[in-house]
């Protein structure tokens, strides 16, 4: 099987592939996570500054540059597609549904017996009648799970919404008592935030929660790990009015990635209060690293704790319901479920497994429609 991966998105500033690819090391890895599962061939056609193609690790790339047309028009596009159009894949996968006339557009250029594959990232469904013709010209969507698709009003079973996980890890645990040291992480239990400071993860609830838990946890301690800071000083006037927080809650700003293992390894519970995601790669890497997850009951987060099998879930936006979730998790006994939370997420988002569970639902798809194709014909 032949299958091309199609990114519209990313900085266009860059001139330097391999920084677009450090950038985006999901993009790299499925591909190669395809082709450790069986895939022939494997291509990922990328919209950038400047044309560049190379080859690694079995991948091919292709980089297209448009000029003289504005990057967001979905013509700007034309020149991607032309590539993907002579590469002949059985399967164009796009990344993000918030491209919906690319997707129109590339269902026309591809051959009829390609299959055409869209895979939500996230993005915000805008009620337009060109978003559903666009959405429609695809034979299936992944989503990392199913309730997700309710808001982007398709009608079921057309397209086929498939049940499949945004992204893999690869990150690899650390010893808890190397990574306290390495990291600084203290408290017992220690609870760790990574992600940012806005609104839609919704850190202000996380943090009223661990307030009204402070006092019968007179160790804990609470880190954020953050990559951007909306609402940094809301956090800070909150802590500072607090004596029960003064002193409990550490706000550590950005940390480069390859030291989130010892940051990961190190927490006893990781925390987050998102009313929306596409998927949630800072859990899975928590996951990755034994961390108990103290999560928003959101779609997502649901599939990726195997419906709080792996964690505790709480109802977004109520900080009471984050306290009665923290307390529940450090009942239970934390160092004896790291092995066993490791275990589970190898098994069902470690790349291998992504990977396999990506290559048969493609062929799945590819058999529907070239079944469909042989019936039009016929």
């Amino acid at each position: 099987m032949r299958i091309a991966q199609i990114n519209y998105a990313g900085d266009r500033g860059l001139r330097d592939p391999d920084e677009l690819l450090a950038r985006c090391p999901t993009l790299a890895r499925w591909s190669e996570a395809l082709l450790e599962a069986g895939a022939r061939a494997v291509m990922v056609a990328q919209r950038f500054s400047r044309d560049a193609e190379f080859e690694r690790r079995g991948v091919r790339y292709v980089f297209r540059a448009e000029r003289g047309i504005r990057a967001r028009w979905p013509a700007a596009s034309a020149s991607l597609h032309a590539a993907v159009q002579t590469w002949r894949p059985d399967i164009a996968h796009i990344n993000g549904l918030v491209f919906p006339m690319q997707a129109f557009l590339l269902r026309r250029a591809l051959s009829p017996d390609t299959a055409l594959v869209l895979q939500d990232h996230g993005g915000i469904f805008r009620p337009r009648p060109s978003w559903r013709v666009g959405l429609r010209s695809a034979d299936a969507i992944f989503f990392m799970a199913a309730a997700q698709a309710t808001v982007w009003r398709l009608p079921p079973g057309d397209p086929i919404m498939v049940e499949i996980p945004e992204a893999g890890c690869d990150l690899e645990p650390l010893p808890q008592i190397v990574a306290r040291d390495r990291s600084g992480l203290s408290g017992r239990p220690a609870l760790l935030w990574v992600g940012r400071l806005n609104a839609i993860k919704d850190p202000l609830a996380v943090l009223e929660g661990f307030r009204q838990v402070a006092g019968k946890l007179p160790h804990a301690h609470l880190t954020f790990v953050h990559s951007s800071d909306e609402l940094l000083g809301a956090l800070r006037v909150q802590v500072e009015a607090s004596n029960l927080l003064r002193s409990r809650v550490t706000f550590r700003g950005q940390v480069a990635h390859e030291s989130i293992a010892a940051f990961l390894s190190a927490a006893d519970l990781f925390v987050l209060g998102s009313l929306r995601e596409g998927s949630g790669y800072a859990l899975m890497e928590a996951l990755a690293c034994g961390a108990t997850p103290v999560v928003s009951d959101i779609p997502s987060f649901r599939a990726i704790t195997l419906d709080g099998a792996l964690g505790v879930l709480w109802r977004p936006g109520y900080p009471r319901a984050c306290a009665a979730a923290i307390l529940d998790a450090v009942e239970r006994d934390l160092p004896a479920t790291r092995a066993r939370i490791r275990e589970r997420f190898i098994a069902e988002y470690g790349w291998k497994a992504v990977g396999e569970k990506a290559m048969a639902a493609y062929a799945e798809i590819l058999t529907a429609r070239l079944a469909r194709c042989a019936s039009a014909s016929a």
